[in-house]
């Protein structure tokens, strides 16, 4: 058969364009339709009729709350060469999997990423995920998730950067372009997915799926930047999220995706719905039954239908009875066209199962199923051989993990880790003669993976008792208990206790929300008897979200935050405990005293009555502190920082114009170390009220004991921009304050004016 589209020539849009005139309605369909693990085996017929233009592997809808199987090269090879060679047109299916914080080398979650405040980290990260998962077979992945969250009983908080929308755009676009790279074409790069389009983090009581409400300029303001930085990154696809907003769900909402993504945002590449949100718009009440779902999605702008299978039952007849545009369904196409043009997969649609990247051809043998997967073994700049062992049944791994893949995630996790007390500098540990170790994660290996961790393996994770093992002199004692009445009678002849606690991975992620954020019951008690003795004790927490943490605050000597940190986790620990490392982490969210206090952010409007010097000597609640335990851009070292010297290029700045704010920072500890200096900016008054602050700026900076170094920050006027009373954007003129400092709760102040 004549396939001109085939011509790699031919400019891109030409190519879309001679197939989409020669596809059938169902041929069109079948690229809107997504489905499940698709095998070689029960969906052949299918494949040849063009009625599948992607597949996920995924054990089911909740698949980050466990592994699987996993994916492989021969298999997914297997189902691509029918859909390539035996269907009329020969389209390349689309491979997608949830890598969302590592492949086989899993990272931090990512709100553990988003406390390095450091893109660069977050990009090599993604960089190595898809390079490890386009070995596998996979072109397409569903993250990063840029959901604003404000609300920790939210089990996806995980997911996500926290609770501020410029450093969530600005690990958006470096997470981007991580898994992109400049050109889909490129070896070892795939298609990143923003997600959950739009305001899912704003679920209501922190339940998963719930409604939300969100004000028109919040929801620009707060929740749309990320996803705008990741459009202009180049984003190749876009998933809509499973929320209503207001009575409309984004899965059928016309003006959120058709208007402003695809139109003012100007995203060329194509939406896919959530796992089955196309069929819930019933259970929404937004639909009748499912072909008045089907026309409410395209119409609305969903491109791609995630295993509901709805567009295939009903699409076509909506069509050709004239109640969908016909036009809307070329669009749609169109969009899924270009991005597989775009991945290369026309030229390239199989993958080398030794671990050579993607190739034009395949051998003839056919291995149907989707078992296991070959992990390539190498990494971009040595690219060693693939080594493999006798793996255990059903299963097919290397031996090791790359070490330049180990050391990007050893760096990343130990900038992830945020030490939030530190008495008496009691860290880092001067090797005292006896430590005793206790709490659930101090052997353990897969929890400290995290939520959403499909692919990598228990055999590849140090413990935290074993990395301390190898790191402690051979002088030094190194007790593990972890039956807690066994602990407290082990506790009294210590020198140290370093108590490891927190909560386990299947309490956060997807469907995983929370009613209470305290420490998970019986771990407080064991800590209150660890206490009692007056030893000094060092609590590391793993968690997927904050936690409330007041007696902690209270009565650790220490706390170490670890979030769930990755297969280098321990390692990265134990290095900041022992003072290898300074801890340089800082919080991507604000941590509350208590659930009741929820939700609490930095970034809040004011009100009429300011705390500040207000009610009851600055608290609303009449029965504790309503400022959070730990604030926003929080974190501690093995030394401390002093800020002076604020300086501005202008006391003025223009409405298109640009300022210079810049300050000197000096070590004033004993001891090397990095800060994380941040910009925040007020505007004072608008026409509309604004934020008490907004972060607009961060730099790590790292000083030598008694150096001093200097931060610069250029701030634009687009940087002051946001949802004016009229709905226009922009920067409206008046005064404005500016702080530099170490959290959102401190700093030196200056000041400009925007003239009118």
């Amino acid at each position: 058969m004549n396939r001109p589209w085939l011509d790699p020539q031919l400019p891109e849009p030409e190519r879309i364009q001679l197939l989409l005139g020669t596809m059938t309605l169902r041929e069109k369909v079948g690229q809107m339709h997504q489905i499940a693990n698709v095998t070689s085996t029960s969906q052949d017929e299918e494949l040849r009729a063009g009625g599948i233009g992607s597949s996920l592997f995924a054990s089911g809808a909740w698949a980050g709350n466990q592994q699987d199987a996993g994916v492989r090269v021969e298999g997914l090879n297997a189902v691509q060469r029918i859909a390539v060679e035996e269907s009329p047109l020969g389209i390349p299916l689309i491979f997608a999997r949830d890598v969302i914080h590592g492949f086989r080398t899993v990272f931090p979650i990512p709100l553990g990423q988003a406390a390095a405040w450091d893109p660069e980290s977050v990009g090599r990260a993604a960089e190595i995920a898809a390079l490890e998962a386009a070995a596998a077979g996979l072109h397409w992945t569903f993250t990063p998730m840029l959901d604003i969250a404000r609300d920790p009983r939210w089990g996806r908080i995980a997911e996500g950067s926290g609770e501020d929308p410029h450093l969530g755009s600005i690990l958006a676009t470096a997470a981007v372009r991580g898994y992109q790279g400049d050109d889909l074409r490129d070896e070892g790069r795939i298609a990143a997915c923003a997600k959950h389009y739009i305001g899912y983090g704003a679920a209501e009581g922190g339940r998963d799926y719930n409604s939300t409400q969100i004000g028109p300029r919040t929801l620009r303001d707060v929740y749309l930047p990320p996803f705008a930085a990741a459009v202009r990154a180049g984003v190749a696809t876009v998933m809509a999220s499973f929320n209503e907003i207001d009575g409309i769900p984004v899965t059928g909402s016309h003006e959120l995706i058709r208007d402003l993504l695809k139109g003012e945002l100007g995203f060329d590449g194509f939406v896919v719905s959530d796992w089955g949100a196309v069929g819930e718009l019933i259970a929404h009440g937004f639909a009748a039954d499912a072909a008045e779902a089907v026309r409410k999605s395209v119409e609305a702008g969903i491109d791609m239908d995630m295993v509901s299978g709805l567009y295939d039952r009903h699409l076509a007849a909506e069509v050709e009875a004239g109640r969908v545009d016909a036009a809307l369904v070329d669009d749609a196409v169109r969009r899924i066209l270009r991005i597989k043009f775009r991945l290369g997969l026309f030229e390239r649609p199989y993958t080398d199962p030794g671990g050579g990247g993607r190739i034009g051809a395949i051998p003839a043998r056919r291995e149907p199923g989707i078992g296991t997967m070959p992990f390539p073994g190498r990494d971009r700049v040595s690219r060693p051989t693939n080594v493999q062992q006798t793996p255990p049944a059903g299963m097919t791994q290397p031996i090791s993990i790359p070490e330049s893949h180990r050391a990007r995630a050893r760096r990343l996790a130990t900038r992830s880790l945020v030490l939030l007390k530190n008495t008496d500098s009691v860290l880092p540990l001067r090797t005292p003669k006896r430590i005793l170790l206790t709490g659930a994660f101090a052997r353990a290996r897969t929890e400290l993976f995290g939520t959403w961790t499909l692919d990598g393996q228990e055999s590849d994770v140090t413990t935290i008792e074993e990395a301390l093992r190898a790191a402690l002199p051979a002088e030094v004692k190194l007790e593990t208990k972890l039956f807690p009445d066994e602990a407290v009678v082990y506790g009294r002849y210590a020198d140290a206790i370093i108590a490891c606690i927190g909560e386990h991975p299947i309490r956060s992620g997807e469907a995983n929300s929370t009613g209470t954020i305290d420490l998970p019951p019986g771990q407080l008690e064991a800590l209150k008897g660890l206490r009692a003795y007056g030893v000094p004790l060092i609590v590391v927490v793993f968690a997927g979200r904050p936690l409330a943490l007041p007696w902690l605050a209270d009565h650790a000597d220490a706390i170490l935050y670890a979030w769930h940190p990755g297969v280098e986790g321990a390692g990265a620990v134990v290095d900041v405990l022992l003072g290898n490392e300074s801890p340089s982490g800082r919080l991507p969210v604000s941590f509350p005293r208590r659930t009741g206090q929820i939700p609490i952010y930095y970034n809040h409007r004011p009100t009429g009555r300011p705390v500040e010097g207000g009610l009851r000597g600055g608290n609303r609640y009449c029965d504790g502190p309503d400022t959070p335990l730990y604030p926003f851009g929080f974190g501690l070292g093995y030394t401390t920082f002093e800020y002076s010297d604020l300086r501005l290029s202008s006391a003025s700045m223009r409405t298109d114009g640009e300022i210079e704010i810049r300050a000197t920072l000096r070590n004033s500890g004993a001891v090397a170390g990095e800060e994380v200096a941040q910009l925040y900016v007020r505007d004072l008054a608008a026409s509309v009220s604004r934020p008490v602050k907004e972060l607009k700026g961060f730099a790590r900076i790292a000083l030598a004991p008694g150096e001093s170094g200097e931060v610069t920050f250029r701030l634009l006027a687009t940087d002051l921009a946001f949802s004016r009373l009229d709905g226009s954007v922009g920067v409206e003129p008046g005064g404005f304050r500016c702080w530099i400092g170490p959290d959102a709760t401190r700093g030196i102040e200056g000041g400009f004016d925007v003239p009118g």
